[in-house]
């Protein structure tokens, strides 16, 4: 069964653009991970510079693999400062989704 996450990265202002930058990296080497269904990053429309990730995979072990993964522990490391408040991880079940 599909597992899905909703990531809301809480981002200082000072940290915007390179969060952006190392997030838009983060969205290539991942959409490549074996077991990864999505991974789509917006922005706020009010300007803020909180960032959210959707993603699915194909299942738990394909997002504990994510979590190993050396970009997500190199960006984990590189970011620990840029945050406002700590980031909010919801995993998800689906109930009722579209194809």
């Amino acid at each position: 069964m599909a597992l899905h996450v909703i990531a809301s990265l809480f981002l200082k202002p000072e940290h915007a653009q390179a969060g952006e930058a190392e997030l838009r990296s983060m969205v290539v080497k991942t959409r490549a991970e074996p077991g990864n269904q999505r991974y789509d990053l917006f922005r706020e429309q009010d300007g803020s510079p909180h960032l959210h990730l959707y993603e699915i995979y194909d299942d738990q072990a394909a997002f504990d693999a994510h979590v190993a993964s050396p970009h997500f522990r190199e960006f984990r490391t590189k970011s620990a400062d840029w945050f406002a408040a700590p980031p909010v991880i919801r995993v998800l079940s689906a109930i009722d989704v579209a194809g």
